[in-house]
């Protein structure tokens, strides 16, 4: 039985973000594109590429994110991630040593503050406001 493939989304408000990744967590495909507004229509050319050199009884775990991951998740069966959350756990997997996340999106901008204890602090500005932080701690 071939070992599953992790496939993943994160479709923004600007741009549809994927990756494959082999069991081994090797990258085997990876793609950023604008989606001009139609993140569904990218979303579905990305999985039409990927699928022509997938074979067809791979097994394949999805996990998408961002503002469009929910309604993606849902109708192609896979698992939503906070994008805070999916940020912080790849931060701690690829880049165990940095401790400051700052990401500018198409909506908001966030500042993720890792600690050393494994946790992380987040503030989050949208449209000029600063929300509460909250602490994540990994697991």
């Amino acid at each position: 039985m071939k070992e599953k493939l992790f496939l993943g989304f994160d479709i923004g408000s600007v741009s549809v973000k994927t990756i494959l990744l082999s069991p081994e967590k090797e990258i085997l495909y990876h793609s950023y594109t604008r989606s001009e507004g139609e993140p569904l229509k990218v979303v579905k050319n990305q999985l039409e590429t990927l699928l022509k050199s997938i074979h067809s009884d791979q097994k394949i775990s999805l996990a998408t994110t961002g503002s469009g991951g929910k309604l993606i998740a849902e109708i192609l069966g896979g698992s939503f991630v906070n994008e805070v959350i999916a940020q912080i756990k790849a931060t701690f997997f690829l880049c165990p040593d940095v401790r400051t996340i700052i990401e500018m999106g198409g909506e908001d901008s966030k500042l993720i503050l890792l600690q050393y204890d494994d946790s992380a602090k987040m503030g989050e500005n949208n449209s000029n406001r600063f929300h509460s932080s909250y602490l994540y701690s990994k697991t």
